[in-house]
Order: structure tokens, then sequence, then C-alpha cells
């Protein structure tokens, strides 16, 4: 091999030798970005676990002191809390059973309960809603 290619040989291995400790540089800075967004990230996440436990906590309590029958349900119908009110008037124990409000809508109400259903969807809200319902001893209440 002659001289002139030997020194070409040469630059081009320096030229790699610092394109590749420029990208290890690079890798060790944002691998340290990474693992710092990483450990923020989990801080944010329990925080917001924490808050979520306790507004869950302040629900609950609210739910107890309310004098009218309160029901919390999830987007597909299911109970996910309810008052003693409730429990008292739908006569179901969510301690030992499930409950999903389907269940206990009257039947000749149930149009006007899915219709109020997807304005709760569309808008967030309802109000003045009055329906029957069907008790677990199938009484119309």
């Amino acid at each position: 091999m002659k001289k002139e290619e030997v020194d070409i040989l040469k630059r081009a291995l320096e030229r790699e030798k610092k394109a590749r400790k420029e990208a290890e540089k690079i890798l060790e800075t944002k691998s340290l970005e990474l693992y710092n967004t990483t450990l923020a990230l989990k801080k944010t996440n329990q925080q917001l676990e924490k808050n979520i436990y306790e507004n869950q906590s302040q629900i609950k309590g609210f739910f107890k002191s309310f004098n009218d029958a309160f029901v919390q349900i999830d987007i597909h119908g299911n109970v996910k809390n309810m008052n003693n009110n409730a429990s008292a008037l739908f006569e179901y124990d969510l301690s030992k059973e499930s409950l999903n409000v389907v269940d206990v809508i009257y039947k000749e109400d149930f149009d006007y309960a899915m219709k109020s259903f997807k304005e709760l969807l569309a808008k967030g809200y309802f109000s003045n809603y009055t329906a029957r319902i069907i008790t677990k001893s199938k009484q119309i209440k």
C-alpha cells in the first residue's frame, strides 16, 4: 500500500473515532435527560395517585352525607359508589354485589334514560331527570 493511501486511511480512521466519541457524548447526554425525565414522571405519577386517593375519599364522605339517593357510575353504567339512601332505594349492597343502572331502569323509561345518558356524554351533564326504577325486590319506585 502506498504512503498516500495509508495517510488517507489514517485520516478516515481519526474522523471515525471523533464521530464515534461525539455520538457517545450525545448518547450519554440524552440518556441522562431520559433518566431525569423518568424520575420526574414517577414523582408526578405518585402525586397524581395521591390526589386521586384524596379526591376519592372526599367523594365518599360527600356521598355519605348527602340526603338524597346519590349514585356514581362509570361510562358503561356500572355503579361505582352510592350512598346509604341509594342503597336503601335500590335495595343493593355494592360490597356484596355489582350493579349496572340499566338493570334497574323501568322498561317503559328505557328510551328516555338512554336519551338522557347521550346528553350526559355530549354535554357532560343532564338535569331534571325523573324516571322510574325497579328495585332488587321488583318494586317500582
